[in-house]
């Protein structure tokens, strides 16, 4: 049996999708309801190429879109913490400053369901643990 192939769809950002606006090597053009249109590839596009012609990678778990995932829930996370005066929860933990190791040291204390601590991990700063959290908000890994 014969498994589908993998499809890599591009979103042009800045013109309308045509053999002169994308890299070439597509398998075909999408009207995918944006303003500009799609591109469709067999195989993913290099960081260059997508920057080079100024396209959006369409698939969620991407790198470029993780990586603005990330620095959204970063974004979110500095106006809920009001830039680290406070703590904030993500998931089962709680993020706070470490007022035991002092220096700007924060930790994420880890909730079971009852609300009772169950361990941390301790960070440095307020910075490692806003891009911990930011990550596990995204969806994406992080140390725990």
């Amino acid at each position: 049996m014969v498994g589908a192939s993998k499809e890599y769809t591009y979103r042009t950002t800045l013109r309308p999708a045509s053999s002169f606006t994308v890299p070439k090597g597509f398998t075909r053009l999408e009207n995918d309801g944006s303003q500009f249109g799609a591109a469709v590839y067999d195989k993913p596009l290099t960081r260059s190429q997508i920057e080079d012609f100024s396209l959006e990678p369409m698939d969620a778990n991407d790198p470029i879109n993780i990586a603005r995932r990330v620095a959204a829930e970063s974004d979110a996370i500095d106006v809920e913490s009001e830039f680290g005066d406070r703590g904030f929860i993500v998931g089962r933990k709680m993020y706070t400053a470490d007022p035991t190791r002092g220096g700007g040291a924060w930790r994420a204390t880890f909730m079971d369901d009852s609300g009772r601590p169950t361990g941390h991990v301790e960070f440095d700063s307020y910075i490692d643990a806003r891009d911990q959290a930011a990550a596990e908000r995204a969806g994406g890994s992080g140390r725990s």
